[in-house]
């Protein structure tokens, strides 16, 4: 039989919440959808061949943006609980049985 014993504890912890936005810089990029060459995508070589020209992109300037999380205290109450086995104790008679030695007679 055990016995059943909590103690009830708040902890504290950290929750993100969700996210804002952060620190930005801008930066340059070829905008989608342009390429000289549709569907092709030749090797390139150290020694480009002659008449070889790699295409200019249009650039376009893009924003991006360091995503920083929004953090929440949460508090919630903890249920610990052990289990400890019950003492019963009951009394018992016991015959304990008694032994009697004979010294031997001297001769």
């Amino acid at each position: 039989e055990f016995e059943k014993s909590c103690t009830t504890e708040t902890k504290t912890f950290t929750k993100i919440t969700g996210y804002e936005k952060g620190e930005c810089k801008e930066i340059e990029v070829c905008k989608h959808g342009y390429s000289g060459h549709h569907g092709f995508h030749g090797k390139r070589s150290a020694d480009a061949a002659p008449g070889y020209h790699v295409p200019e992109c249009e650039k376009e300037t893009k924003e991006i943006c360091k995503q920083v999380p929004v953090k929440e205290e949460v508090s919630k109450d903890i249920d610990r609980c052990t289990r400890t086995p019950k003492e019963v104790c009951e009394e018992k008679e016991v015959e304990v049985p008694k032994i009697t030695c004979e010294e031997k007679k001297k001769e």
